[in-house]
């Protein structure tokens, strides 16, 4: 039964109140609204941008969004207009930004799965429920597919079966795990550049020795910043300058990305650690 219009009208008016319990309180919602007038940081800030279908994530998503559109096709009841406007609001405001596309799993999962389970038994009404589980387990060789099922998930647990055990850390080939770990030791010194996706890193792993130029939080950080570091990352006219001006003692930067390469071929910098990741230049003296 859905709750009355009275109860969801308090709940709302909670949960709107629950917004002012951080340390800025209200100021909050001015912030936010305010990031998403800058078109510029909302551009080139990542969960901002349409969902890229190439990454596993939103190819989820994209599943999950197919099975609810089958399921709407094939199903012979009327859907709630409710849990049809949710559906389409939620998939515009997914397809819009990446970052909606959580919101959508946790809104909408639970209306596919109803649409789905009722598809489901409109299939398979008039057939007996356990003479077709008998069926479908006598097909699929009896009691041998549950064994199998509990033998893989064992070998999973273990490790056994060529790294699809998880693994809980940091991916050095995505992020410069060793590259920071040597930094110390070959003698960078002064303000970091550090490249945009591996702020977060930084500061989980080197904070407060290393201090970020920038990293996903361009809400705080501003457009002026954004702009700058985005001149040096494109290697606009005047890149240079702004490394002067922010007194940038050393670089963190993909290995033979374009700064990279140019930064080895440019007098006051020099190359003190690359691997397949990652490549420090610090300034010489």
């Amino acid at each position: 039964n859905r709750q009355s219009p009275v109860a969801m009208s308090v709940a709302g008016v909670l949960s709107l109140a629950a917004v002012g319990l951080n340390p800025v309180g209200f100021r909050l919602l001015s912030h936010v609204t305010g990031f998403l007038h800058s078109r510029f940081l909302v551009d080139n800030t990542e969960e901002y941008l349409s969902p890229n279908f190439h990454d596993l994530g939103p190819q989820l998503f994209l599943v999950l969004l197919l099975v609810a559109m089958v399921s709407l096709a094939m199903n012979r009841r009327r859907v709630d207009l409710v849990d049809l406007g949710m559906l389409v609001v939620w998939t515009a405001f997914a397809l819009y930004s990446a970052r909606n596309i959580p919101l959508f799993a946790a809104i909408c999962l639970p209306m596919v799965i109803g649409l789905v389970s009722q598809l489901l038994k409109d299939l398979g009404a008039g057939m007996n429920r356990a003479r077709r589980l008998a069926t479908i387990e006598r097909q699929m060789g009896g009691p041998l597919l549950p064994l199998l099922a509990v033998a893989v998930a064992l070998l999973i647990s273990m490790g056994d079966l060529g790294g699809l055990h998880p693994k809980i850390g940091f991916d050095p080939k995505t992020f410069p795990v060793e590259a920071l770990a040597k930094a110390k030791s070959v003698g960078v010194r002064g303000n970091l550049f550090n490249y945009f996706p591996w702020g977060g890193y930084v500061l989980y792993a080197g904070y407060p020795r290393y201090r970020v130029f920038i990293d996903g939080q361009t809400d705080f950080y501003g457009e002026r910043l954004t702009r700058d570091y985005l001149e040096v990352a494109r290697l606009e006219p005047g890149w240079e300058s702004v490394l002067d001006r922010y007194q940038v003692g050393w670089v963190l930067f993909p290995h033979e990305s374009p700064l990279s390469l140019l930064l080895a071929r440019t007098h006051g910098w020099r190359l003190v650690y690359q691997d397949g990741t990652a490549d420090i230049f610090i300034r010489e003296r």
